[in-house]
């Protein structure tokens, strides 16, 4: 489908927010030995994803910003997959930007 879809994503020491808005809908959260359920709206139809952060690595440096989220990923109610997300964040200086995903 096409479409744009904007990302806002909030970082704490201890987790994570990624908001996606436009063709498709979210909210995630991410937060350590903690399931959280977000509703996902797509073209297609919409579904239940559960989110089990299992471990979130964050190191902040004076130019940079590096985040890992390890997870395991539910789809309405049935486990799908285990999730690793990395990104990579840096200054303007440095124009950078990365981010992976399962």
């Amino acid at each position: 489908f096409e479409g744009v879809i904007k990302n806002t994503i909030k970082i704490s020491a201890d987790s994570l927010d990624i908001r996606k808005s436009g063709v498709s809908n979210v909210h995630m959260t991410f937060e350590t030995d903690k399931k959280n359920i977000a509703r996902y709206a797509t073209p297609m139809g919409e579904m239940m994803i559960g989110i089990a952060t299992n471990q979130i690595y964050v190191d902040e440096a004076e130019d940079s910003i590096k985040v890992k989220v390890d997870y395991s990923l539910d789809i309405n109610y049935e486990h799908v997959s285990n999730c690793e997300i990395i990104l990579d964040v840096y200054s303007k200086q440095k124009a950078y930007m990365n981010l992976t995903s399962c």
